[in-house]
């Protein structure tokens, strides 16, 4: 290595201007998260497209959340199998949760965006724990999930 200055290197005086994929990004995605959300608040958690969340008057339910521009009976189907699909993922990325959620209604929603209102919705499905019990136990589902 010389001594000798880099002649292709950056004046120092001059600040380091963002490349386009920062600017990019920075303009299409602009939910900052400063902190984890809480959840006992009422505060989503967001699990593979999936925000899940509670309410903390009301200890029955959990509910799932999809945004969608879609609001069709199919639409909703797809989510509500989503749900179940992901349920497991998101209790085993939150073992200490388990036990609080545990014999909960899952409430299922179609939201048009995650920064919506967490009571505003276009369409919702209740699914009994005794459906959800199945599931994390691998036990095999009947056709009774089709809420068309």
């Amino acid at each position: 290595m010389s001594n000798k200055l880099n002649p292709y290197q950056s004046p120092r005086s001059v600040d380091a201007v963002d490349s386009w994929w920062t600017r990019l990004r920075r303009r299409l995605f602009r939910i900052r998260v400063d902190r984890p959300p809480v959840f006992a608040n009422g505060e989503a958690i967001i699990c593979h497209g999936l925000a899940f969340f509670i309410d903390p008057d009301n200890a029955s339910v959990l509910y799932a959340a999809s945004p969608s521009s879609v609001h069709t009976p199919q639409r909703m189907n797809l989510v509500v199998a989503e749900a179940i699909r992901v349920l497991p993922t998101f209790l085993a990325d939150h073992p200490k949760l388990h036990a609080q959620l545990r014999s909960r209604k899952l409430i299922v929603r179609l939201i048009d965006s995650y920064e919506c209102k967490q009571s505003e919705y276009q369409r919702e499905v209740a699914l009994e724990w005794d459906i959800l019990d199945a599931v994390l136990r691998d036990a095999p589902l009947d056709e009774a999930l089709d809420v068309t």
